[in-house]
């Protein structure tokens, strides 16, 4: 489980593991965020596998410019890390081209 080695920075958050999300396309990804967040705080960390976390990043910005969507355009990487600013009241108002691509964040960028 991808969650196991994060688990334990993360003893305050709650933590709900989707099954449906492995391998999840981007409309299944933002589809879940609506259905499973309606109770949800302002902050979600949401891990997924590629092809469908890449296109939801890409999907989900509301520019195609810029160093973070170039970045992640060119080659998400595992482990890698999108953060993004969303100007929504709930989950369940997101929607495409609507976030700012905030930061975008690889492993090799941490060492």
């Amino acid at each position: 489980m991808t969650l196991a080695p994060l688990a334990q920075h993360l003893k305050a958050a709650d933590i709900k593991v989707i099954n449906d999300l492995y391998h999840a396309s981007s409309n299944t990804m933002l589809n879940l965020l609506h259905e499973k967040t309606m109770d949800a705080p302002d902050k979600i960390m949401m891990i997924g596998h590629n092809p469908g976390i890449q296109d939801f990043v890409l999907r989900l910005s509301d520019t195609k410019t810029g160093p973070y969507f170039a970045a992640t355009q060119q080659k998400f990487v595992t482990g890698s890390c999108a953060i993004f600013k969303c100007p929504i009241e709930n989950w369940a108002a997101l929607r495409w081209k609507t976030a700012q691509l905030f930061d975008y964040i690889r492993p090799k960028d941490l060492l």
